[in-house]
């Protein structure tokens, strides 16, 4: 488990500086600080940048691991923010196989094991317990060495790029197994809709969750799907219309709130990973998904980085994961045709 506690002089202030905890300094002091101790970390700098290619090829570990020591503890104690409370997110140590205690026994177990968006696998719960099989994530960084340790890129940029990578991937793994999960068949809370029929169908899907579930509800979808929930009360409700002006869908229709689930398109294939016209109830205080980093971040091996003649930075992160989502048999989905 994460301690901050346990980090030492150069990881704190790092790990402060991320989540604006520096009160002493301002952000500008705050990174020449941390490049400061970057450099200190490493031999001296030669005054020629012609001479920085052989000083990276010596010492060009020593960055790397001081990247993965003061990024780790940022990573670990992000909480994706884009699913608010119904993500968990933990960590453990490198081998370690965490066991997620489902209490709902209702459910359809799946876990996530590959890489790929929409490789899910289905497991099977035993006394109400959800074990996962691990899998790597990795992120391609790049930047030019020099420009590192002089301070002109800093350690913040840095570390912003390789945590938004990392978060909005899994995000996007969590979502797709959510709706790869589903079991509709002979389902009857799975449902179909048109642009006619969904206000009727919502209406009534949410009613027997409720009543099922004894608690409300709410309703997931990425930003085109809800989209197409229609105004409560009409096309003249006001606070809907502001809505759909400030965020392209309501936030609250009819008592029931709407939240946003994370999106990916690849732009190479010109397609959307996450429906665009699918939506899901669940009932309120539900847990959708498990996540654990297990062990820390690592620079893979490969030799070639430490022979580009630009002075380049270019490496390659990987993190292990698991992700449980264990998805409830009162969720609710309509599919909108």
């Amino acid at each position: 488990m994460f301690r901050v506690e346990e980090l030492n002089d150069l990881q704190k202030i790092c790990f402060n500086s991320y989540f604006g905890k520096v009160e002493k300094y301002s952000k500008e002091e705050t990174d020449e600080i941390i490049t400061n101790m970057f450099r200190e970390a490493m031999p001296p700098m030669p005054e020629r940048k012609a001479d920085f290619k052989n000083y990276f090829e010596d010492n060009g570990k020593t960055l790397y691991r001081l990247l993965e020591q003061t990024i780790t503890p940022v990573m670990n104690r992000l909480s994706l923010e884009g699913f608010s409370d119904l993500v968990k997110v933990d960590t453990c140590d490198l081998g370690d196989a965490p066991v997620y205690t489902v209490k709902n026994t209702k459910l359809y177990p799946v876990s996530q094991k590959a890489t790929g968006v929409g490789a899910t696998r289905r497991s099977r719960m035993h006394d109400g317990k959800l074990e996962t099989s691990s899998f790597p994530l990795t992120a391609f960084v790049y930047e030019e060495a020099f420009e590192i340790l002089t301070g002109r890129v800093t350690w913040g940029e840095i570390c912003a790029k390789v945590i938004q990578s990392f978060e909005h991937k899994i995000a996007t793994l969590i979502t797709s197994t959510i709706f790869d999960a589903y079991d509709g068949t002979n389902n009857s809370y799975c449902k179909v809709a048109d642009s006619n029929s969904i206000e009727a169908t919502l209406d009534d899907l949410i009613e027997k969750i409720e009543g099922d579930a004894g608690s409300d509800c709410l309703i997931l979808g990425t930003k085109g799907a809800l989209a197409k929930i229609p105004n409560s009360g009409g096309v003249y409700n006001g606070k809907d219309s502001d809505d759909r002006r400030d965020f392209g869908y309501v936030k609250v229709y009819d008592g029931t709130q709407c939240v946003k689930l994370p999106q990916y398109y690849d732009k190479e294939t010109d397609n959307f990973e996450i429906p665009r016209d699918t939506l899901i109830i669940i009932p309120y205080g539900e847990i959708l998904a498990h996540c654990t980093y297990e062990g820390d971040l690592v620079t893979l091996n490969k030799d070639a980085i430490y022979n580009r003649n630009d002075r380049q930075v270019e490496f390659s992160l990987e993190r292990i994961c698991r992700i449980g989502v264990p998805i409830s048999a009162k969720f609710g989905m309509i599919k909108i045709s």
